[in-house]
């Protein structure tokens, strides 16, 4: 903005002003489908424009079950780097089963002619990429049970990862979240007391996943079982009887 004009007025201070903001807009790039070879990054390929215009390069995350791409002003857009010449973004720290979607304007430093940014470009075709997900455990099962524990054990998917111990009241779930978090066990840990639990005859259903760093989560493998039909009751200590024989009270 150019300032023509001032006027004061006691406390109050006018500005007349002319736009000498720039006009031209820059050019989109080339913005190719994302790859992923791994659980957690993604790679893109992004084309500059001709006059090498820097490009910022954003992604979103979304479930695998969706297939349109998040709208411009969606919050789920995140700043994933800049390029400054033709080649390859990888784009680190992704939850492992994501479907992950890119977009990449020019957008000029403040050194450079002035310019508006370019349009969103996208991908031509699909638009996005599916990371690889966490192979889920297997082989849950509850044994031992009592009235309020009993003993879970699972065999382990991805090994490396950290192990998640999901349960409710009742049966099985449409849907696990983590509001039925349990405990987060060490990776390799293959069982876990579950103590508490609400009383004889009682149905509850428990499940097993593993979580990598990033908040990626693997399918749950769970068990749905009832607790025994009663309390155990405490043994009797042998000699209570025959020693209360001989107190005397006086």
């Amino acid at each position: 903005m150019r300032i023509i004009e001032r006027r004061e007025d006691g406390p109050r201070i006018t500005l007349v002003m002319i736009d000498m903001g720039p006009n031209t807009v820059a050019v989109a790039p080339t913005v190719a489908t994302p790859t992923s070879s791994d659980k957690n990054s993604v790679s893109v390929g992004i084309t500059v424009n001709a006059a090498s215009d820097p490009v910022r390069v954003e992604y979103a995350l979304t479930t695998t079950s969706v297939d349109t791409r998040p709208v411009e002003g969606s919050p789920k857009w995140i700043y994933g780097g800049t390029v400054t010449a033709t080649g390859t973004l990888t784009i680190e720290r992704i939850p492992s089963g994501s479907r992950v979607w890119v977009r990449g304007r020019s957008e000029v430093t403040a050194s450079d002619d002035p310019k508006l940014p370019s349009t969103w470009a996208v991908p031509a075709s699909t638009g996005y990429v599916d990371t690889a997900s966490l192979t889920a455990p297997t082989s849950c099962t509850v044994s031992n049970l009592t009235a309020s524990t009993g003993d879970l054990s699972w065999s382990n998917g991805s090994a490396g990862y950290p192990i998640e111990v999901l349960l409710i009241l009742g049966s099985s779930p449409s849907s696990w979240t983590d509001d039925e978090l349990l405990i987060v066990l060490a990776p390799g840990t293959t069982g876990f007391v579950l103590r508490g639990l609400d009383g004889p005859s009682t149905q509850h259903t428990v499940a097993v996943r593993h979580r990598d760093p990033y908040g990626g989560v693997s399918a749950v493998s769970e068990h749905t079982f009832s607790t025994t039909s009663s309390s155990p009751s405490a043994p009797r200590p042998a000699g209570i009887a025959e020693a209360m024989t001989g107190i005397r009270l006086d």
